[in-house]
């Protein structure tokens, strides 16, 4: 999960505290809806920030663009043991002989533009704790709509390109799965469409309401993929934060 999106009440303001809660529906088989309350903590200065689960620095802060060196967690991983067994089994495997897919750190720059026809933001992202030894490409365009002084609502589309060592860790079979005797399944790199929509509204002079619900959809690499029972996945976040 990433909490970029998230900002201040007031563009002076350093600090924000906060609680808030994430709904997904993740495409891992029998995995299900899961429900986690998560701490918000924000920090901006002129030159560090820090947002959830991603901080770094500003190399470069422009009108209309913004340049970024960024370090966040990857929390796409999974035990062996939260897989459904039923499930599994339909697919031909025994969960037993499966392995944990680990979540990681990831490194990379984020380039924001920002103008009149809407925001883009594109980002490039390693594995360095390489658990997966992979990277990860991301695109996504939003359109803001001021609906009032205080309420912003923005509808966005986007695309993740994975690297074929991240789609083979976390949606194929392990080599030492394999060993087990596990069926193999070795997906290519693949692409993930996606669309949501982020809802932001001030209130009471420093406090913020966040609301952020996405839907992706899998490509055929990842859906074919027998740990997978799905050929989507969604998201919904929300969260209160006080600004100081």
């Amino acid at each position: 999960m990433t909490m970029s999106g998230i900002a201040t009440a007031e563009e002076e303001t350093q600090w924000g505290l906060g609680i808030g809660a994430v709904a997904s529906d993740n495409a891992y088989a029998g995995r299900g809806v899961r429900f986690t309350p998560v701490p918000v903590v924000t920090y901006e200065s002129p030159r560090l920030f820090f947002q959830g689960i991603e901080g770094g620095v500003h190399l470069f802060k422009g009108d209309w663009a913004k340049l970024d060196a960024v370090l966040g967690a990857r929390l796409d991983g999974i035990n062996a043991e939260d897989f459904g067994a039923t499930e599994l089994a339909q697919n031909g495997i025994n969960r037993n002989l499966l392995s944990d897919r680990d979540d990681s750190l990831d490194a990379g720059f984020k380039l924001s533009l920002e103008g009149q026809y809407g925001e883009v933001q594109l980002d490039l992202l390693a594995d360095v704790l390489d658990k997966s030894g992979g990277f990860e490409a991301k695109f996504q365009y939003g359109y803001p709509l001021r609906l009032t002084k205080n309420l912003k609502l923005t509808p966005y589309v986007g695309a993740d390109f994975l690297s074929k060592d991240m789609t083979q860790y976390y949606y194929g079979i392990l080599d030492e799965e394999i060993a087990r005797g596990v069926i193999s399944y070795k997906p290519d790199s693949a692409v993930i469409a996606g669309a949501g929509v982020r809802l932001q509204y001030l209130f009471a002079k420093r406090w913020l309401l966040l609301s952020d619900a996405s839907y992706k959809s899998l490509p055929d690499d990842i859906s074919n993929s027998p740990l997978i029972d799905s050929d989507s996945s969604a998201r919904f976040l929300i969260a209160i934060i006080r600004s100081f």
